[in-house]
């Protein structure tokens, strides 16, 4: 077994597109026997047997064990000790979602991946984000705009548009197309839009169909959570799924305002 010692120098967190959040360990460089460097470790990849309560200056030992890193504190520092095992979002302070062995930020509204659920929300309900001039338009929005939600996209005016530097032209056309969508987007859309960790398309059509049978709408996406569903040979209701029930904690008033939105 391969086993290296080293200082830690340092920690950062890495948000990915996916919603997913990990975070590093930066170390003094360490070489393998096939003289490879490695300079920091993936919280994601580190044996469960690690010691997990870190500190910059902490010297640890490193073993390779069934291609994990085991982490163990060989003399700590007396810097401020940073827990590995992340409960909440660094960023809104959500509490994250274990999915597959990775840890998710399922808020909505996260400043960290506003860009990615703009995109994501925008694509699922018919918006042409492909077009050059359109991808234009959001990421000048994105970058010149303070974006709390993915909804503050609807709120925006020609005007506006205009005086964050967007020529008249595109700025009518960006809205006109983002308005046109609304009142034409199906259940299947909205569920896309809204992108639910673990959703399955089956399970999104089990509810999407339990939806129309029980005349609930995008207007009315409050009484979502009682609809009754078939779960296994069991009838439950939508809140009674793990996935959901965990988003609608969170989310229940993006997801209510957005229903509204492209319902009218």
């Amino acid at each position: 077994m391969e086993s290296y010692t080293a200082t830690i120098t340092g920690f950062y967190t890495q948000f990915s597109t996916d919603d997913s959040v990990i975070t590093f360990v930066q170390i003094t460089p360490i070489f393998d026997s096939k003289g490879s460097c490695v300079n920091q470790i993936p919280g994601l990849l580190m044996h469960r047997d690690s010691d997990f309560d870190l500190a910059v200056g902490d010297v640890i030992d490193i073993s390779i064990v069934t291609m994990q890193f085991l982490i163990k504190v060989k003399h700590p520092s007396i810097s401020k000790r940073v827990n590995l095992r992340m409960r909440y979002c660094p960023v809104c302070h959500t509490g994250l979602a274990n999915y597959n062995g990775m840890r998710f930020c399922i808020n909505a509204n996260c400043r960290a991946h506003i860009r990615e659920h703009i995109y994501t929300m925008l694509s699922a309900i018919g918006f042409n984000c492909e077009a050059s001039s359109m991808n234009y338009v959001i990421d000048t929005i994105i970058t010149k705009t303070y974006i709390s939600s993915p909804l503050d996209i609807f709120y925006l005016t020609v005007s506006y548009l205009c005086d964050i530097g967007i020529d008249i032209s595109n700025a009518q056309i960006f809205i006109q197309n983002l308005h046109n969508v609304r009142g034409h987007v199906t259940f299947e859309q909205y569920f896309r839009a809204i992108n639910i960790l673990g959703m399955t398309p089956d399970l999104i059509a089990m509810i999407c169909d339990a939806m129309r049978a029980n005349n609930v709408g995008l207007n009315s996406i409050e009484k979502l959570p009682d609809v009754p569903i078939h779960i296994g040979h069991l009838l439950r209701t939508v809140n009674d799924i793990d996935y959901f029930a965990e988003y609608w904690i969170y989310n229940k008033d993006f997801m209510i305002q957005l229903g509204k939105i492209l319902y009218v």
